[in-house]
């Protein structure tokens, strides 16, 4: 029987022995069944991406983004590539529509993107994330890059609860933005935008989950707006869900969509228009 796409649905696994005896151990799953995956779908390199002899790299599609995206995660043959010194260019407008999207960069297997993605001035519509755990986004977790001139349009982030019963209970629903789930010591995001809607559980924001920086990295983050919408339980903002880091500077932007916390009042904590919390950080003229 075919399941609706998009919703989640909750399985429970039983282990029998060889006699169909019930072991004793159970655990309940809630499983998505949903669109595939832009990198299941193209699986070679397309022609809306191609690499200079110095490994920069230029992308005019869809198709492209997918391609790049499955070369930083190591998807589809590919060894994972950081870009790490390379430069990311758009050179066109992308409409992910479609289907889901993978975020570039994989926590789990310390695997980032550590270049510089340059969206000159082109937009990204529609990005579809429907999954499970931490780090979503375009970007699911970047680290010492730089970000610029680049407009997410529309579309939506969202992430479940993993599991809520059995051996792995938990909540692991943080650092979800739709830009970057987490920017680690990323020097730079100048000139982006970001009009997705997002909703986790703690460090949501629009353009980005979660910035972090240590004591000596600088990380400038200027010139940037959000208007989606965010929900959340804790360290909630528009813009930014929460920073962390006294080198990290705000500087000229603004944020304009609505927070909603989704939890009660005893719950709830670090939540803002802007950003949800900010730890040593500067914010310079921003509203």
């Amino acid at each position: 029987q075919d399941l609706p796409l998009g919703k989640v649905y909750e399985f429970n696994v039983r282990a029998f022995d060889s006699n169909g005896h019930q072991s004793g151990w159970s655990e309940t799953l809630y499983k998505i069944v949903d669109l595939p995956y832009w990198t299941d779908v193209v699986t070679t390199q397309p022609a809306g991406y191609t690499e200079d002899a110095d490994g920069n790299a230029t992308i005019s599609s869809a198709e492209g983004f997918a391609w790049f995206a499955a070369k930083v995660n190591g998807l589809n043959g590919q060894q994972n590539n950081e870009y790490r010194d390379k430069t990311v260019k758009l050179t066109a407008d992308i409409d992910l529509a479609g289907y889901r999207w993978n975020p570039i960069g994989v926590f789990d297997t310390w695997t980032f993107f550590c270049g510089t993605f340059d969206g000159q001035e082109h937009s990204i519509s529609n990005i579809y994330v429907n999954d499970e755990g931490s780090y979503k986004g375009l970007f699911s977790y970047a680290r010492g890059a730089r970000f610029k001139n680049v407009n997410m349009v529309g579309g939506s982030v969202a992430t479940i609860f993993q599991r809520k019963s059995g051996s792995q209970a938990g909540e692991t629903m943080a650092a979800i933005g739709g830009l970057i789930g987490e920017a680690d010591r990323c020097y730079e995001i100048s000139n982006c935008h970001s009009s997705v809607s997002v909703s986790g559980s703690q460090w949501v924001g629009s353009l980005c989950g979660y910035v972090w920086a240590s004591f000596d990295d600088l990380c400038r983050i200027t010139n940037c707006s959000a208007t989606g919408q965010v929900a959340g339980r804790g360290s909630v903002g528009d813009l930014i869900g929460g920073t962390y880091g006294a080198e990290i500077i705000i500087q000229n932007c603004y944020a304009t969509g609505d927070v909603t916390l989704t939890s009660g009042k005893k719950d709830a904590w670090y939540r803002g228009g802007l950003i949800g919390h900010v730890f040593f950080s500067t914010v310079d003229n921003c509203y």
